[in-house]
Order: structure tokens, then sequence, then C-alpha cells
């Protein structure tokens, strides 16, 4: 329910917050005296973190010195909750981690081109998107506004997979890379694995693949080649579909010491 002493106490302090965590998983009513005392005071938010979304957003839209942003939320938002802030932009953003089981991709091609190119984590989780024809336009951004991107762990569309390569050359601070599969339907990376090879970022040092993503034998080797002559350290790469021989050029590169131990 709305509470009015805790409205007034919000508007009584003195100073503006730059730290914010709100989890309403329990409230089934609007809170409008909270929200509006909390709208005066959020504009120098550097760190936003929200579970469970009861509100609209719009009173963080211009949080122009935002930093660190955290959204959960399983239910399926009303979009109006989200147009402004997702399409606002945020200079500083530097870190990202969005749960959503259906998300609007245009909103996060959006936040990553408008972030002003620090980001350097993203965290994204989602079941299936509620527009998936802006599926190839979320890859885009994600690969080309991106330079200070050190990991990101999320979900990879099929229709934007040409840009996996881009992504290596546009990000040479990526270390970490996990892809995570909300497609069933295959999709075969052998020649987009050997053009990555080309543009593995010096410090990286970890790959995952999607259960949905194969590659020939071939390709996987030339991948490897190429990323020993350009990593400093051993990879570790974990591929969730393959063969056999698969398995044999995997144990034959920990052999040679240009794969950790644990890709067996």
């Amino acid at each position: 329910m709305d509470n009015p002493g805790l409205a007034m106490l919000i508007e009584s302090q003195s100073k503006t917050l730059k730290s914010l965590t709100i989890d309403t998983h329990h409230l089934i009513n609007p809170v409008p005296s909270i929200e509006d005392a909390l709208r005066m005071k959020v504009y120098s938010l550097t760190q936003l973190s929200l579970f469970h979304i009861f509100f609209s957003l719009d009173m963080f839209a211009n949080c122009k010195n935002l930093q660190d942003l955290l959204l959960h939320d399983r239910r399926h938002l009303r979009k109006r909750f989200l147009e402004k802030f997702m399409t606002s932009s945020f200079p500083y953003l530097t870190n990202i981690d969005i749960r959503f089981n259906v998300p609007y991709l245009r909103h996060l091609s959006s936040l990553i081109e408008n972030s002003g190119g620090l980001i350097h984590t993203i965290y994204l989780e989602w079941k299936e998107p509620k527009d998936p024809e802006f599926a190839l336009c979320f890859a885009t951004a994600l690969a080309n506004c991106c330079p200070n991107l050190e990991a990101y762990e999320g979900p990879f569309p099929n229709e934007g997979i040409l840009q996996l390569p881009i992504l290596f050359s546009n990000c040479p601070k990526l270390v970490e890379l996990k892809i995570l599969n909300y497609q069933n339907m295959f999709c075969d990376v052998s020649i987009v694995l050997r053009q990555m090879g080309d543009f593995v970022p010096l410090e990286f040092n970890s790959f995952i693949w999607p259960s949905n993503w194969a590659c020939t034998t071939e390709a996987l080797e030339t991948f490897i080649r190429k990323c020993d002559t350009r990593l400093k350290e051993e990879l570790f790469i974990s591929i969730s579909n393959r063969t056999y021989e698969h398995e044999m050029i995997i144990k034959h590169f920990v052999e040679e010491g240009i794969l950790v131990a644990e890709c067996i």
C-alpha cells in the first residue's frame, strides 16, 4: 500500500539520492505519494536497481549521471512503463543487468546506442522478445556501440550472427563472452567463427556457446589456431553441441597449452 509517512521522510532529505534499490514484489496497489517523493530526489542517481517494476520509469529518464543499471522483472511489462526511460540518453552508463522474460529489443538497442560508449559489462536474460523483428538492430547496436565492453552474457540472435566478428573487432577490451540460448533454431557458426579468429581481443579468455550453435571441426581448429597467435593466456571455450571429433580437437589444444584443462 501507499505510505505517506515514508514519502514525507524521502521529501525531507536535504540531499538527492546517489543510489536507489527498490523491490516491490509484495505491492498490489499503486504508491503515488512515494512515486511523487522520489521524483524530486532521483536526478543525481548513479546506481539504480529495480526488482518487480510497479510504476513507470519516466522519473528516471533524466538521470544523466547513471552508471549502474539493474532491472529484473519476469512479468509482461507494460510498454508505457519503459518507453521513455529505455530510449533516453545515459552518457555515463557503465554496467547493465536486465532480466525480463519478454523485453523489447528496440528498447535494449536504444539503451546501448545512447550509452556514450562507456559500457563495461552487459548481462541480459530473456525468454522471448516482444519485437523479434528488431533482432538484427539489437545485434548491430551491441557490436558497434560498446568499444569499452569487457564482458557480455546474454542472447545473441541468429539473425545478427554476422555481427560477431564486428563485435570482436570493435571491442578490443573484451574478456568474456557467454551466449545464452533463446532460439531453438539451429545455427551454423562455421564461417563466422573463422572470421572472428582474425579479431580476437588480446585479453579474451572465456567463450561459452549456446546449445543451438554448431560448427565444423575445421572451423573450430582454425579459430583456436588464430587465438593462439593473438592471446596472451590460455582460453576457456565451452561448446554444448559437439561431436567426438570436436572433443579430440579440444583435447589436442589443451595438451598444447592453448586451451585450459577445464575445456575437456
